[in-house]
């Protein structure tokens, strides 16, 4: 049913690598970190937990709601659900997403945000699947990059099913009609 991808251990590595990453490129103090749900919510957790204590106890996060879907199956929209309730005016602002696939969401969200006008904004991606990027993401920290596979686990669904796998997984594409 599934074949795994990214096992535990190279997953726990490369959040700690990334929490590294980012202490160094913030010496002043952490940027606000605002997660995409549902996919980034385990990635995102495991990423604060890797920060050491004095730059954790400053960190402020939140969460936005943010999906792309087919309207009469000919046009991909996005969905911004609400923005979360931190201000993020002249902050530093890292947007957490567990997979960036064809870059439609993740720059439509980036927009909304930029329009808050934050002092910096970057990405942070567990999983970049950029042979299918149609938008141009630029993304700063990236986890993992990954052919075309339909994933699941670490956060990552199919039907909201698979999300709590401890690895990040393919899924057999013949399971109910997976498309990759």
């Amino acid at each position: 049913m599934t074949k795994i991808l990214i096992d535990p251990t190279a997953l726990s590595k490369r959040v700690n690598q990334l929490a590294a990453e980012i202490v160094k490129d913030y010496p002043n103090g952490p940027p606000v970190f605002v997660g995409v749900l549902n996919g980034a919510v385990e990635f995102m957790m495991r990423l604060l937990g890797e920060f050491p204590a004095e730059f954790a106890a400053s960190i402020q996060y939140d969460f936005v709601n943010a999906s792309s879907y087919d309207r009469n199956n000919s046009r991909r929209e996005v969905a911004i659900g609400p923005h979360g309730s931190i201000d993020i005016t002249a902050c530093d602002v890292i947007v957490v997403d567990g997979i960036v696939d064809t870059g439609l969401t993740i720059n439509r969200l980036l927009t909304v945000l930029k329009g808050k006008e934050p002092r910096s904004l970057a990405v942070c991606a567990l999983l970049d699947k950029e042979s299918r990027r149609v938008h141009q993401v630029e993304m700063r920290y990236v986890g993992f990059k990954i052919a075309d596979h339909f994933v699941v686990g670490f956060g990552m669904d199919y039907n909201q099913k698979f999300r709590c796998l401890p690895h990040v997984a393919t899924l057999d594409p013949t399971l109910k009609g997976i498309e990759k």
